[in-house]
């Protein structure tokens, strides 16, 4: 489990710096949490390869990879905004 951590942490990391370049290019909104997206985006693709992994069907990788950006920067309300605790 330490390895498969480490792992995901170096591909958020590497996120995090291509997220970064695209906040500097003004490519994202002030408010996108930057470490909260790099994160969003190895959950997702996790997910994505689990459901590939599981349906034999690796064309899953690259339909559902075209919405991860999109899925991790989208703005989101805050939880006090909704009312929640």
């Amino acid at each position: 489990a330490r390895r498969a951590d480490q792992a995901f942490c170096g591909i958020a990391a590497m996120l995090r710096g291509a997220l970064e370049e695209a906040a500097a290019r003004g490519e994202l909104t002030a408010a996108t949490d930057i470490d909260e997206a790099a994160d969003a985006l190895v959950a997702y693709f996790a997910g994505v390869l689990l459901l590939a992994e599981i349906r034999n069907d690796p064309d899953l990788i690259r339909s559902l990879g075209r919405h991860a950006i999109q899925l991790a920067t989208c703005p989101v309300a805050s939880a006090k905004a909704d009312g929640q605790p």
